[in-house]
């Protein structure tokens, strides 16, 4: 079992790589932490009559988002740290490995704190799709509401090429995941219509392997067909190795694109290189899970050939209140946040908003207010939550990388109901 640091700090939100509690809304000083095994956390008492939400926010390594966690607690403290007079502090859980690989044992042990603290009302996250599926029956069997602002795997909410999706996440049979994030459909829509924008005609499909990773490709190849595109081949490929030369040599002979699906580990970028030197003409396309400024800096050589795919958009792309966002984040951390950092806000904002309709502490009530979410006007649009959970949102953006960074292109098509098979 992997070992590693947690600590506590007070204020209005809390971490993990250390653990983090924030409450009110005092600016938080540096964490403190202690040495612990991940199979256990300790998390002080909630303040009398004072509620919980849990978050679970990657704080190191390549999917370091902490800005998600920062427009969590701006949103809290925007609605002063309360609701309908109740104070909410926010409990938040980093389980980020540095290498960048999943550790189930973290994710289970955030999970199963929030469960066993009866002051809890929601958890937001998980980060990544894989964590979900390990965090989701754990929060379910205590009933608590799961709102992700970053997992796109569609078999969490919907059907998939596993027969046992959505149904065994939810062991007790009663739905309280949901996002505000849209789903791999709409990516696997978005991609196809990318690249063939972009002008490809063949297409080789490489992925980790990873839940996310071969739902999405399920979902791409009858979204490839759709647009015409011709899927020249598919492949497992591991992303620890240190050489890809024979992968890369073999994908430029058949396709003049190649689409990788997969988590951001170290050994991405030199895949993506290797692609461009076996191939220089070779278009490289990848998915969410790569648009950041992490991956854009980490490229060499096939930076000009790499387009992504992302949920998120220009900041302009967003209303008056999204503007807002923006605005407020920067006067309160001295610039802008990472991409993702608006779903954040927006996760929080609406599990507020689901509070204070239940009336209510209670769980069930609590879920059942989110799920009927109905034409809510936020800083990402206008949207409802649907039976299953999913945000009727449908918009991705493309992205190329400039100058070792992220920009935007432009807003893609997408159709929340193409594709088969698992989402990602």
């Amino acid at each position: 079992m992997t070992r590693r640091a947690w600590g506590v700090r007070s204020g209005l939100a809390v971490g993990l790589g250390g653990l983090a509690l924030l409450s009110g809304c005092s600016a938080a000083p540096a964490p403190t932490a202690t040495a612990t095994t991940a199979a256990s956390i300790s998390v002080p008492a909630a303040s009398s009559g004072e509620l919980s939400i849990y978050a679970s926010v990657d704080l190191d390594g390549p999917n370091a988002s902490p800005s998600i966690a920062d427009a969590m607690q701006l949103a809290l403290e925007q609605a002063g740290g309360q609701v309908d007079k109740v104070p909410v502090r926010l409990v938040v859980l980093d389980e980020s490995n540095p290498s960048g690989t999943a550790d189930p044992a973290a994710v289970a042990a955030v999970a199963r704190a929030a469960a066993a603290d009866p002051t809890t009302v929601a958890f937001l996250g998980d980060q990544t799709s894989g964590d979900t599926a390990i965090a989701l029956p754990i929060l379910n069997r205590a009933g608590i509401l799961e709102v992700s602002p970053t997992a796109t795997y569609a078999g969490l909410t919907r059907g998939s090429a596993d027969p046992t999706e959505p149904a065994k996440y939810y062991p007790t049979g009663r739905r309280t995941f949901a996002r505000v994030v849209p789903d791999d459909y709409a990516q696997a829509a978005a991609q196809a219509s990318y690249e063939h924008a972009a002008g490809c005609t063949h297409v080789f499909v490489l992925d980790d392997g990873s839940l996310y990773g071969r739902g999405l490709v399920a979902n791409f190849v009858g979204d490839a067909a759709g647009v015409g595109l011709t899927v020249a081949g598919t492949r497992v490929i591991s992303t620890s190795a240190t050489q890809y030369g024979a992968v890369a040599a073999s994908v430029a002979a058949v396709a003049d694109c190649v689409l990788f699906v997969g988590e951001q580990t170290a050994g991405v970028a030199p895949l993506f290189d290797a692609l461009h030197a076996a191939g220089p003409n070779l278009k490289i396309f990848g998915t969410d899970s790569l648009a950041n400024a992490s991956f854009a800096a980490s490229l060499g050589s096939s930076q000009a050939v790499t387009y992504l795919t992302s949920p998120t958009l220009d900041p302009s792309y967003y209303g008056e209140s999204g503007q807002a966002f923006y605005e407020s984040y920067a006067v309160a951390h001295g610039g802008p946040p990472d991409p993702f950092a608006i779903f954040g806000y927006e996760a929080m904002n609406a599990v507020l908003s689901a509070i204070n309709t239940a009336g209510s502490t209670n769980r069930a009530a609590i879920v059942d207010a989110f799920f009927n979410i109905d034409n809510r006007v936020s800083p990402l649009g206008t949207y409802s939550i649907d039976a299953d959970g999913d945000t009727t949102l449908g918009r991705y953006g493309s992205y190329r990388i400039v100058d070792s960074g992220l920009e935007f292109d432009t807003v893609l098509p997408t159709t929340l109901e193409s594709g088969a098979g698992a989402g990602a």
